[in-house]
């Protein structure tokens, strides 16, 4: 039998967007919770007692964990393929969940939030950005800031939904009916995802075969492979970790801070939290449009784009006093950071190819979560000497300037037209 006759029409639904629509339930369970930690942060404090620094650092081990995590679990995914890691991953979030709301003490907290919250994270955002890379080659930008959307529509809706049940009933309550409904989102939407479309009898993108030993003469080669050990003698992989790392440590500071920033400035918590809706709507708006820019002009130029944006925001949020100034400062910082996330796996890829994907980003991932848990801590620590976050958002904004150079220093990866054979 021909091998073209094997395929199926590109008239039917292709499989790859099922896996987009699973993987943005994941994503905004995730960040439904995780970017409503700045609603529980100010009532543990004053239910508990706690320094700033001392109840940021449980938050920042759960980075860390995640990062550290996250090189292993790249390998397990590549192996075991996605949907085992999302069973694991709910299991963990919700013993974390339960553990955290029932904490009496920090170790109990550290223990649910940093330890299992962590491993549970850590199980989740590798598997579904390697498995997606896989499903497209030239629609690989848009198909990852579709799903990154879903952390998006997560930041939207979770930080009033948060805030309202935290002050209805209390912040345990909301950490636990929140935690395990999200937990549970994630297990069953994992069931959908497959790991790779070869796996299905699929190719990338859902190009039948036919079509593709028709255009192959007229292609360029798509990228070659590199396995996990080749990739990091490149200076390529570290300018992306580095890149990587630079602006987790300004997005955790943010998602950990940004609402007693507001509150400590005389701002209504319930407003405080609507800032946070704010860069949900253009997180999604960033997420989408870079995604296709990046598709024609290259992931190195738009997250140069992205990460200048995103380092003007924080300069603004350092002198902000007013709730307008806070509003730009969601608007323009949401569609910045929004807009990269989605990118780093993208250009990992372009640049690595897709056959170690996983293990390769896991490794990123391992910055990413260095410098996000660096952040959320440092923050808190300086705040603490400090009674003032100034500083330390300029910080942040100077960091992300150098990793605009990082960036510019990549030599720009060609962009795959062709899905491989």
């Amino acid at each position: 039998m021909n091998r073209a006759n094997q395929i199926p029409s590109t008239n039917r639904l292709f499989y790859g967007w099922i896996i987009v629509i699973a993987s943005f339930v994941i994503l905004f369970s995730y960040v439904f919770m995780s970017n409503s930690t700045g609603v529980f942060f100010k009532p543990m404090l004053n239910e508990m007692g706690w320094s700033r620094g001392i109840t940021a650092g449980a938050f920042s081990l759960g980075t860390l964990v995640a990062g550290l995590a996250a090189p292993f679990v790249g390998v397990l995914a590549d192996k075991y393929g996605p949907r085992v890691m999302m069973i694991s991953s709910a299991v963990f979030l919700s013993a974390g969940y339960v553990l955290a709301s029932k904490a009496g003490n920090i170790l109990q907290l550290y223990l649910g939030v940093g330890l299992l919250m962590g491993l549970g994270s850590g199980l989740m955002w590798t598997p579904v950005a390697a498995m997606a890379a896989r499903w497209f080659v030239a629609r690989r930008g848009i198909a990852l800031s579709l799903i990154q959307a879903g952390a998006g529509a997560g930041t939207i809706v979770g930080p009033p939904i948060a805030t309202f049940i935290t002050y209805q009933l209390d912040w345990r309550s909301a950490f636990l009916i929140l935690g395990l409904t999200m937990a549970l989102l994630t297990m069953v939407a994992g069931q959908f995802l497959r790991r790779s479309p070869q796996e299905m009898g699929l190719l990338p993108d859902g190009v039948k075969l036919k079509r593709i030993l028709e255009t192959k003469t007229e292609s360029k080669p798509a990228a070659k492979s590199t396995t996990v050990a080749d990739a990091m003698k490149q200076g390529a992989f570290w300018q992306v970790f580095g890149a990587h790392t630079l602006a987790s440590f300004a997005q955790q500071v943010i998602v950990v801070h940004l609402i007693a920033a507001a509150t400590d400035r005389e701002i209504t918590p319930a407003l405080a939290a609507t800032f946070l809706s704010v860069q949900g709507i253009t997180n999604i708006i960033g997420k989408i449009s870079m995604g296709f820019i990046s598709d024609r002009i290259g992931r190195r130029i738009s997250l140069t784009i992205s990460l200048s944006m995103a380092s003007l925001a924080l300069f603004w949020l350092s002198v902000a006093t007013e709730p307008w100034m806070f509003y730009a400062f969601a608007i323009v910082w949401g569609f910045s950071y929004g807009s990269w996330i989605p990118m780093f796996p993208a250009i990992t890829g372009d640049l690595f190819g897709v056959t170690s994907l996983g293990g390769i980003f896991g490794w990123i991932t391992l910055g990413n979560a260095v410098g996000g848990a660096a952040g959320a801590l440092l923050a808190g620590i300086m705040f603490d000497k400090l009674q003032s976050y100034t500083i330390v958002f300029v910080l942040s904004a100077s960091l992300l300037i150098v990793g605009v150079s990082l960036m510019l220093a990549i030599k720009d990866p060609k962009r795959a037209r062709q899905q491989p054979v």
